[in-house]
Formats: structure tokens, sequence, C-alpha cells
């Protein structure tokens, strides 16, 4: 009404009346009766027109008058109005006040509502809530910290936390100005160490990608590249192949969880884990840096299809965007001051021909406004969405070290996690996966018992401690026999003093070589193969039709079935349809060691391209696997082929481009 005060003072000065003066009139529910009456009598005697002149030039004072009546009636409807508002402030600032009490319960104390484990930590407390019997959290995320949102932006106790159970994806948009970049990953960062601080060893998993600042957002998890590369996902992602590869490798393992663990049964992967008997399956976190460098169109649809469809698998994402795509998004207070909602923008500035709006990820909006940051809340009981400012948490990087190396610390205790129950129960059957495992937990229960001055005199305890039950799997004492006499054979254990036994049963006690076994954190089958100086030794074949050798497990493949003879007793056959695949990757792998890699990148590339020809020659490969480990080969390839990889000769340059191109142009 305020806002069209002059507008209908003026109108009725001028005895005239428009639309939206009449509207306002109506809506202040002013009486027009005499007005319009006067009106239509002056005009019947031909002393007024619509046009607002009579025939007398001059306005007729019945008009004069119903002007004035009408005006003064405004007057006290516009008072009234302003005195009935000012006193519903009034009441709702009383009554909010009301609520400060309950806002003060939700900061840390005694008092408080929630638990101390809500807030953020300062070091990592994830095994102790894992083992605390006093809560019902054991096989669910803990709750996460978020930020805080000022629900009330004039009150300042009614600055309140918003916390999570990890399953809410975020996307910072910084602006500059009213949200920095640096500011936005800082959030970030704490977010994720927030919730590594409170995850039980081994139920959270990592990708981070940052192809804008070669992965230096990272900060402190990178140093679990170095300490436990499985929680990372092995590295920072920075390349566009590795991009898009990594977030196959997460696809990949959303539709396992689907197919193995949730199918149809559980609402989400919190609630599978509660079932008794199960094997918990991590949590995932997905950052993204600087989005959208290094994506290509293709990724950009994986994280979107990530973002889109994660959350049911415990899956959850964090992108903050380059500055440049701060446009995509407009804000208006018209609402009410300090109250925002979103509009759309003009789009981003200088952004790859490939977006869209349909690529967008999807999330939580946290963006600038009216220099600072704003967050969303959902009125009650309308429904509607609303961002308000909102404080943005930094965390120390010496409490991000912290909170990291104690996470790392606890999982390299516990066996691979992460692993679905088709997963688990390929490790059970694998011969070569049982009895690493049951190596590596020999070594290590050794260690740990000799951190704590125990010496044990045999391995009876080993069969009841959780070192054993943390490898997923049952093993006989025949078993435990065997491995305790290599482990002694091959100088990692030895007996005590006092003991003669050199079958490794009695007295076991770990030498310096096991004890720098433990210490490595895990172990795999060529770690014990290079410390006991053992080669696999090869194998003459004698064949006329196309076989293929690859170094898993010395398998052989051939497709066609064309007059092979062969002197191994196993020969894989290629499943029809992926033989073009298998020649192509067998014809890499032979060529690998001319390729001038890096000794790392070889043994990955090879790792990859081993993992294609297991695929190829199982009844039903699992294409989603095929895809991730194809794009991991090529990876290492391309900056060869590019010659951008230093050090490499020009031979190796058309040796890696072909087969590059020989990769690319196969179809599955």
């Amino acid at each position: 009404m305020n806002s069209v005060d002059a507008a209908v003072r003026a109108d009725l000065t001028r005895g005239t009346l428009s639309s939206s003066s009449a509207a306002a009139l109506r809506a202040a529910q002013v009486p027009l009766a005499g007005l319009n009456s006067a009106i239509q009598q002056a005009i019947r005697a031909g002393r007024w027109s619509l046009g607002g002149s009579g025939s007398t030039g001059a306005r007729p004072p019945e008009i004069d008058h119903a002007c004035s009546e009408t005006v003064a009636a405004w007057g006290r409807a516009l008072a009234a109005a302003n005195s009935s508002f000012e006193e519903s402030v009034r009441q709702s600032q009383t009554a909010l006040d009301g609520y400060e009490p309950y806002a003060d319960r939700m900061q840390p104390g005694e008092d408080s509502y929630l638990a101390s484990f809500a807030f953020p930590q300062d070091t990592y407390i994830g095994d102790r809530l894992a083992a605390d019997p006093a809560h019902s959290y054991k096989e669910r995320a803990f709750p996460r910290w978020l930020m805080r949102r000022k629900v009330l932006p004039h009150r300042p106790w009614a600055s309140l936390p918003w916390i999570d159970l990890c399953n809410t994806n975020l996307v910072f948009v910084p602006d500059g100005p009213s949200l920095s970049y640096a500011e936005a990953m800082a959030a970030a960062q704490g977010i994720v160490a927030d919730q590594m601080s409170k995850a039980a060893p081994n139920r959270l998993k990592i990708t981070w990608i940052d192809a804008l600042h070669s992965g230096r957002s990272a900060g402190a998890f990178l140093h679990l590249a170095e300490s436990n590369s499985l929680i990372i996902d092995g590295q920072v992602w920075t390349d566009p192949g590795g991009i898009e590869s990594a977030l196959l490798r997460v696809v990949d393992r959303m539709a396992v969880l689907e197919r193995t663990c949730l199918k149809n049964e559980f609402d989400n992967l919190d609630a599978y884990n509660a079932q008794p008997g199960v094997s918990p399956e991590a949590h995932q976190v997905v950052v993204v840096a600087g989005y959208p460098a290094g994506f290509q169109e293709s990724s950009a649809r994986l994280l979107r299809q990530i973002s889109d469809n994660s959350t049911r698998a415990g899956i959850c994402v964090i992108v903050v965007m380059n500055t440049s795509m701060a446009p995509i998004i407009g804000t208006t207070d018209e609402i009410a001051p300090s109250y925002a909602q979103l509009t759309d923008g003009p789009g981003p500035v200088n952004g790859p021909h490939w977006w869209s709006p349909a690529v967008l990820p999807l999330g939580e909006f946290v963006l600038g406004h009216s220099g600072q940051p704003y967050a969303r809340v959902i009125t009650f009981p309308q429904g509607e969405s609303v961002w308000v400012p909102c404080e943005l948490r930094s965390t120390k990087t010496t409490v991000q070290t912290s909170i990291i190396g104690g996470y790392a610390q606890a999982s390299r205790q516990l066996a691979e996690s992460g692993l679905s129950p088709r997963e688990l129960d390929i490790k059970r059957i694998d011969p070569a996966a049982r009895t690493v495992s049951l190596r590596s937990a020999m070594i290590g229960w050794l260690h740990e018992q000799e951190v704590v001055n125990q010496f044990p005199p045999g391995w009876d305890d080993f069969l009841r401690s959780d070192a054993l039950q943390r490898t997923g799997m049952t093993y006989t004492f025949a078993e435990l026999a065997k491995q305790a006499a290599y482990l002694c054979e091959q100088g990692y254990i030895a007996a005590g003093s006092d003991s003669p036994d050199t079958t490794g049963l009695s007295f076991p006690r770990l030498t310096s070589k096991g004890g720098d076994m433990a210490m490595s954190g895990s172990a795999s089958a060529d770690d014990f193969a290079a410390n006991s100086g053992r080669s696999s030794a090869g194998t003459t074949n004698h064949y006329t039709g196309p076989v293929f050798h690859g170094d898993v497990n010395g398998a052989q493949i051939a497709w066609n079935n064309q007059n092979v003879t062969q002197t191994q007793n196993t020969m894989e056959q290629v499943t029809p349809g992926f033989e073009k695949l298998a020649e192509a990757v067998t014809q890499t792998l032979a060529q690998l060691s001319q390729f001038g890699l890096p000794p790392e990148d070889a043994e990955d590339a090879s790792a990859s391209a081993n993992e294609i020809l297991v695929e190829v020659v199982s009844p039903s490969p699992d294409r989603g696997r095929i895809r991730r480990s194809l794009a991991t080969l090529r990876g290492f390839l391309q900056p060869v082929a590019t010659q951008a990889a230093l050090g490499t000769g020009e031979g190796s340059h058309d040796l890696a481009k072909a087969a590059l191109d020989h990769l690319q142009s196969v179809i599955f």
C-alpha cells in the first residue's frame, strides 16, 4: 500500500482513477460507491466526461467532495494497515525471540540438544565411535557438519548449524566478491575432514578431482596418496582421461551397490549396513574443484548422473565451481531484505562449448549475494526455497592433518573396505587373494602384539583375534600352518630364542624384514614375490592359431579355437564379440616395455590391461569395468603418443600412437 500511495492520491486529485489505483483501493476495502455515483451523475448531466474535462471546464463539486472523502478513507486505511503491520512485526519479534533459548541449546555444552560428536572435531574419533555401544550409529554415517545458516538474519542468536548424515550434495558457486573460490574450497575441505573424523575405519572412500590447480585443492588430503592410496582412489585426478576414468569407477560402484546390496530391498546404504551379518559398505565423497576445468561433455554427464542418483548408494558430491561459472545463476532479494531467491543467469563466461543446464551437477547451491555466502532454507508450511546468509567453516591444516593421519592409521589396520559382497565372495575363493590376505593378517597381528610388548606362544590367539575377522574370511588351521612355514622360510618371522621350532608355529616373532612389511601398511602378491626373490616361471607354447598371453596369473587367451596346442593346463576362450578388444589389449601389453613409461605407470598400465583380459574371458564380461580399465590404459598412452611425457623418444611415440589408435578403434 505504501508503494502505491502517491499514485492513488494523484489520481484522486485529478478526479480520475486508473485500474491500478482502483485495485489498490479495493484491496484496502475503501468504499468507492460514492465516488462512482458522483462521476456517473456528472456525466449524465453533461458536466463531466471520462476524459476528465466537463462542459464548464471545472470539476463538479459533487466529484470534488467524493474524491476528498475517498482520499480521507484511503489515508485511514493506510494508517490502519501500517499500524497493524507494525504490531504484527512486534508480536512476531517477541514470538521469535522466545526461540532464543532453544537456539542456545544448539551450541556445544552439557545442555546441548546435539551430541558432542555432532560438532566439528579436532582429531580422528571414528574408531572410538564405531566401538562405543552407547549409541546406535555403528552401521550408519555420523552427523556431518556443513555450515551455519542465519535463518533470521537480523537475530545474531539465530545462526543455526546445518548438519546432515553425509547424504547432501553441495555445489559451491563462488563469484569472487561475495564468495571467493578460496573460501568455498576451504569449506569443502572442512566438510570432508569432518566426515572423515567420524567415519569408522575404512568406511569412507574419496574421489578428488582438480584440473584447475593440478590437485592443490586437496591440501592435506594429498598425503593419502602416499600413506593409504586406497582411500583416495590412488591419487588426485587432474587430466581429462583420468577424470573420466575416476567418475566411471564411481558409476560402476553405484551399479554394484544397487545390484548386489540394495536390490530394491533397502532405502539406502545405511539401511543395508544396519542388517546383521553383512559386511558394511563404505560411504564415498566425490570432490570436484574448479568445475568444469578438465571436463569433457562425457565426464560432465557422468558427474550429473552421479549427483542425480548417488545419495541412495551412500555417495555424495561436493563441487566447487570456477568463478567463471557464477553467471549461470542470478539472485534477487525482492521477497524481503537479507533473503534471496534464485533467478536464471545469462550463462558462464567463456564456458566450454558443450555446456548446458542439462549437465549441471545437482545439489544444494551455496552462492554469493550481497557481499556474503548464502545457502538455502525451506519455509514452513509454505515449502518455498529461500536463500539466507551462511557461515562457512574453514578447518586448520594442522587439524586436517591430524584427522587424516588418524583415519589412515586406523584404516591400515583393517582389510580393504568398500568391497561389495560380490567382490568379497570372489576374494574368498581366489587362492592368491586368500593367501595374501592371511599372510598380511598374520604379520600385522604379530606387529600389534609386539607394540604392546606381548609375545604369543603360538597362533591360537590369532585365530580368535579381530585381525583375522577383519579379513572378512575364515581359514583352517592347515592354511595357517602352511603360511606360518612360508613366512618363517622367507625370513618374515622366526621362532623365539628359546624355541628350536623351524615351522613358524611356536613362539613366532617378527624379524626386521617382517616388521618392515607390517609398517608398509598393505601387501600384495607382488610384494611377497619381490621380497622372496622369486619370479614367475615362463611357459613354452606351440600353436598355429591366434593365442595371446597376458600376465594374469599366467593365463592364456585364445579365440576361434583354431588348432591351439599348449603345455599349460588352463586356457581361456574369449567371449564372442570381444575378440578385437582382446587382440588390441594383448598387443599393447606385449609392447608395454617399449613405451618408455615410468616403472609405476607401466605397472598400473599392465594392471589395467590385465583387468580387461580377465573380463573378456568371463561368461558375462562387465562392460562398465572394461570401459573403466580401457580409459585408464589409454590415459597412460596418451602423453607418450603426444610426446608430452618427458624423456620419450620418437620410436616410443610412434608405438604408443599406433597402440592408442588400435585401442580407440575397437568397438565392443
